[in-house]
């Protein structure tokens, strides 16, 4: 099948171009651990890509780029793109069935207007926020992963904590600590040292700034267990109104595998 180029939402001046997977590729998706979604989308990007001076690699894209590159795989590869969806309805409290073209979401796509990062001076000192890339994804899964079955809650929650707070400090880069890998060390110690209301400040700016950066799909990832949802509207049959649906991700949008 013909896939064809898209731009990554976050740089729309950068073209992507994808080949349709074969039958080895799939064997070899195989080998990749379910639960680990972000590092199986990482490995399928890279494979799928065509080789040339437009490949980049997908742990540098922003997770919402990764996640169109996903949808745009699978809109021009799957046979059926129409799905069925039960819920409930918050408008009158019966249970609906909807008849969706997965192609209307495409509806919902925008660009990033201006550059995929946001300055501003927090404490006197200049700060530059960036959406979370693919890498830093893998990175949060990991921890999500550390979290067994049988953890207390109180322990989960900690870790759930913690994954909050490191996706922040990932997405930040204070001119004090510097550009590198370090700075993730650096902005955890600085984070940690600072008072619940500085906290809460900083990250009220973080969420304003990325918001203005929203680009892709429209979708909401869970801040605690990182499941990706596409949002689907869609108006109730017997009342005037509408309901946003939260639809996982994953349950439609499927790397193939053998």
């Amino acid at each position: 099948m013909n896939i064809p180029p898209f731009s990554l939402p976050s740089s729309p001046t950068k073209k992507i171009s994808m080949r349709e997977a074969t039958v080895s590729d799939a064997l070899d998706f195989c080998d990749a651990d379910p639960s680990k979604e972000e590092l199986l989308t990482t490995i399928f990007l890279n494979r799928v890509q065509l080789t040339g001076a437009g490949h980049i690699d997908s742990k540098l894209w922003t997770a919402d780029d990764r996640r169109f590159g996903l949808y745009w795989y699978w809109l021009h590869t799957v046979d059926d793109v129409m799905t069925t969806l039960k819920y409930e309805c918050r408008i009158c409290g019966k249970t609906h069935t909807l008849i969706y073209d997965m192609r209307a979401l495409a509806e919902g796509y925008k660009p990033l207007a201006g550059k995929p990062e946001r300055e501003f001076v927090f404490n006197g000192e200049t700060v530059i926020i960036r959406p979370l890339s693919g890498a830093d994804m893998e990175a949060l899964e990991l921890m999500r992963l550390s979290i067994a079955p049988d953890m207390q809650k109180k322990d989960a929650r900690k870790v759930y904590a913690r994954i909050r707070l490191t996706a922040l400090m990932r997405s930040l880069w204070f001119s004090s600590t510097g550009m590198d890998e370090d700075r993730i060390e650096a902005n955890e110690k600085k984070l940690l040292s600072m008072s619940m209301s500085t906290l809460k400040t900083l990250s009220d700016i973080a969420t304003d700034k990325l918001s203005e950066m929203e680009h892709g799909l429209e979708t909401v990832i869970d801040k605690d267990d990182g499941r990706i949802y596409l949002t689907i509207r869609t108006n109730c049959e017997t009342k005037e109104g509408t309901t946003l649906l939260r639809v996982p991700f994953w349950s439609f949008v499927n790397i193939p595998m053998v």
